[in-house]
């Protein structure tokens, strides 16, 4: 077991006490062996117990000055060691908040993933709320990089997550080249569906008058490029606050997602999915 340094255990016990009763009595193995996660010169300055992530064993996210974790100790383990997920403050992208009646989400993007923590009862609404305004607070801002970064380096990034994805993905076509180009200075790609694009207010037309072309999602909009053979290219926007609802309907290959947005209806078609990933991105993002 590693030795905590006097600064890390202070910081242990400061943010040990913003925990609720239950939770630390429910983690206390796991606090313990927390100095274990930690590096060298890394402090806890905020915890938040009672998560669950897809299991039944609980998690304990915590943001330090470092980066964000979340730990949990396995039931069966020969080891005893912690298993965790981390992501450096540079890497988180986006928080966001929903409330439930018995279950509350806290969302933590980091770029085209997500850590979607589940926290229950009526006494986590209160905890996960003051946890997310927190981590608002650590997250940089494209102003908190302006003077270091340039154009030439913010783009160079894009086009690097950006080639991640279609890798990843398999995304077919040329489009998604285009992408460095329309994309605004620190906006950032998270998702890409390759498919068509129905702009006729959702009227019925063939696949062929459809438009063809890659359906981006950032953290700010939906964009949506067409470059045919031959011809300009063409690119339409979708800024989240003004999509009103969006729907995923699910076929044998291929899904449609529809979006309300001022008034309109919008369709787009791709495989199932890459459009429910980006159906569940918006989730997070409209409303």
């Amino acid at each position: 077991m590693a030795t905590p340094t006097p600064a890390q255990i202070t910081a242990i016990n400061d943010t040990v006490a913003g925990l609720g009763f239950m939770q630390k009595a429910i983690l206390t193995d796991l606090v313990k062996k927390l100095p274990d996660a930690l590096l060298p010169d890394e402090l806890p300055e905020r915890m938040l117990g009672g998560i669950r992530q897809g299991a039944s064993d609980e998690h304990l996210l915590i943001a330090t000055n470092l980066r964000i974790l979340l730990v949990h100790k396995p039931p069966i383990s020969f080891s005893g060691k912690l298993k965790m997920k981390e992501a450096a403050w540079t890497q988180v992208t986006g928080v966001n908040w929903r409330s439930g009646l018995l279950v509350h989400h806290l969302i933590i993007h980091q770029g085209r993933t997500k850590w979607d923590c589940e926290i229950p009862g009526i006494n986590g609404k209160g905890r996960g709320i003051e946890m997310a305004e927190f981590l608002e607070t650590k997250i940089p801002r494209p102003s908190d990089s302006k003077q270091t970064k340039s154009p030439r380096d913010n783009k160079a990034n894009q086009l690097q997550m950006i080639e991640r994805m279609v890798h990843h993905e398999h995304i077919p076509g040329s489009e998604w080249k285009q992408l460095p180009d329309i994309l605004q200075q620190e906006e950032v790609p998270e998702l890409l569906a390759h498919g068509e694009y129905d702009d006729r207010n959702g009227l019925k037309v063939s696949s062929v008058e459809n438009k063809l072309g890659l359906l981006a999602a950032t953290d700010r909009r939906l964009v949506f490029v067409s470059k045919p053979p031959i011809g300009r290219r063409k690119v339409y926007e979708f800024a989240y606050k003004d999509i009103a609802e969006a729907k995923l309907s699910k076929g044998l290959m291929m899904g449609a997602l529809t979006i309300r947005i001022n008034g309109r209806t919008e369709i787009f078609r791709a495989p199932n999915p890459q459009v429910e990933q980006v159906a569940r991105h918006l989730e997070g993002n409209i409303g």
